[in-house]
């Protein structure tokens, strides 16, 4: 627990040596980062998922003109078409997802967002376990696809920065725990 706090610690000071020479992400994530050192990781976890909503919800939201949703000059289109295994897929197909893609990124983002904001409210709803299962795939997914997408289009900092904290927020506390004694358990052979 405290060594977690004293990484977090390090890593805003690295924020603090590095301003204002930072990418957008940086900025997302000593905002997170600063929370939780804070008020602690289960106290920082759902206001930090509501955070990196609202950071997706406007994302998606910016995306809603008319230069980015022509598929002819999206950036979403090169990189949509970029993931796809077109020698292998129909080019009916292919010709489709190109033209849904800067709607598909814009809206996928939004979803995210709003999934992420229902996942860190306060209230217990049926609906926060659901949407925080929803969030966690939408994350992975968006940041995966930028990733793997070839030079000079990825952004793989950018999807580790966001993606690392939301998992961090969005897992239970004892996620982290059971990943290690997994690896232990993997590593002795038993």
């Amino acid at each position: 627990k405290h060594f977690e706090r004293v990484a977090l610690v390090v890593r805003v000071a690295g924020y603090v040596v590095a301003y204002p020479c930072l990418w957008d992400q940086s900025l997302w994530s000593v905002q997170v980062d600063f929370l939780t050192v804070i008020v602690g990781r289960r106290a920082a976890a759902p206001t930090a998922l509501q955070m990196f909503g609202v950071f997706y919800f406007a994302a998606g939201f910016w995306k809603l003109n008319t230069a980015f949703m022509n598929w002819r000059l999206s950036c979403a289109t090169i990189l949509m078409v970029q993931l796809l295994p077109e020698k292998m897929m129909p080019a009916v197909l292919v010709g489709a997802l190109a033209r849904a893609a800067p709607a598909l990124t814009a809206f996928g983002e939004i979803a995210l967002g709003v999934a992420l904001v229902v996942a860190g409210s306060p209230r217990r709803t049926s609906y926060r376990r659901l949407a925080r299962r929803v969030g966690v795939v939408l994350t992975a997914a968006l940041h995966l696809g930028i990733c793997l997408a070839p030079y000079p289009n990825q952004i793989t900092n950018f999807s580790v920065f966001c993606l690392s904290r939301v998992l961090f927020c969005a897992l239970p506390a004892t996620a982290p725990r059971a990943a290690l004694e997994l690896v232990g358990k993997i590593g002795s052979g038993k």
